[in-house]
């Protein structure tokens, strides 16, 4: 079984929601209008940073066409004349990720970056970008940096079109607050959690999906 971002960081989180969130959807808490409202918020902000990166390519493929979309981005990468590719799908120790840009900066070298409705790094998107980072440079690339493009808290929309280079700010996660150390850092707040490496962490999860729950009804 394939693990995803969400469901990784869910892992992480804590194993019985990922455990239910796999097995018994139904008592998982339903998305309210507030969550979706800042999920659509999320997905028209991704959108709208794609135009700072003209001739970026969209790895169009859905998630119910996984298998393709790691195939068309492999293309894409192969192919030097794309300067960024958009959703680039990749697989590495089972676990999938979908980065939102991938921007070129030499032949076989790119920037990831992760957009984000937020102003501003927040603890937990250490691991939704580092895992990230894990998966696309076991998968065989070459990651120069890897950042946040968020919004620009300073930026007064004027009407028209948005202003771009005001719009977004790109803020480049360090590497010492990447997956690594986030997780000690999480962990520490967690002593419930075992401090293992990332590698055992992934394993955690994947036995947490594939073995059944057991309650205890007394």
């Amino acid at each position: 079984m394939r693990l995803s971002k969400s469901r990784f960081v869910a892992g992480v989180q804590c194993l019985r929601r990922l455990y239910l969130l796999v097995h018994q959807p139904q008592l998982a808490a339903e998305a309210g209008g507030g969550a979706e409202a800042i999920m659509a918020q999320g997905q028209d902000v991704g959108e709208v940073a794609r135009k700072a990166f003209p001739g970026g390519v969209l790895v169009s493929p859905d998630h119910e066409h996984l298998d393709e979309a790691i195939r068309m981005t492999k293309e894409l990468v192969g192919n030097r004349s794309v300067p960024a590719i958009f959703e680039a799908t990749f697989e590495f120790g089972r676990v999938l990720v979908r980065v939102d840009v991938l921007q070129r900066i030499a032949a076989n070298k790119f920037r990831l970056l992760e957009v984000k409705s937020s102003t501003g790094m927040k603890d937990h998107y250490a691991y939704d970008i580092g895992i990230q980072k894990y998966v696309a440079i076991g998968a065989g690339l070459q990651i120069q940096a890897a950042f946040l493009m968020h919004l620009n808290r300073e930026y007064v929309f004027g009407g028209g079109e948005y202003e771009l280079s005001k719009l977004f700010s790109a803020e480049e996660v360090p590497s010492e607050i990447e997956v690594a150390q986030a997780e000690v850092n999480l962990l520490r707040r967690r002593p419930h959690f075992p401090a293992i490496g990332l590698d055992e962490l992934i394993n955690e999860i994947d036995h947490a999906i594939r073995t059944p729950l057991v309650v205890d009804a007394r």
